[in-house]
């Protein structure tokens, strides 16, 4: 488990037609002590979210989109909330704790440089 964090996060999780996946990456999330809120994107309109995401964790939103909003998407999710970090995710990317946690502190150390994994 990480240390104690003062900093905080909003993650955006886009949904592209893996749902199944996300329940995995929520969770995984949920054990991490920085993470503020969870806000999922589902951009495909075939697999509504509340069927593959159960929480009554008041971090995680979900949102059913009308049509796929595309990847920039999650930049304008993004701008609707006030948090000093964010997180993008997609659905097919399974962190650990432990690696979502040093891809966090990766960013606090350093925020004027983008992180990420390839």
């Amino acid at each position: 488990m990480e240390p104690p964090c003062s900093e905080k996060a909003t993650v955006v999780l886009l949904n592209y037609g893996r749902p199944w996946n996300l329940q995995l990456i929520v969770d995984r999330l949920l054990k991490t002590n920085f993470v503020e809120r969870i806000v999922i994107s589902n951009n495909c309109v075939d697999y509504p979210m509340a069927k593959f995401v159960e929480t009554d964790d008041p971090r995680v939103i979900l949102r059913d989109e009308e049509k796929n909003l595309g990847v920039a998407v999650r930049y304008a999710i993004a701008a609707q909330y006030s948090s000093a970090y964010f997180l993008t995710i997609d659905d097919d990317i399974f962190f650990s704790p432990e690696q979502v946690w040093r891809l966090f502190r990766a960013v606090v150390d350093d925020p004027d440089c983008l992180h990420g994994v390839q």
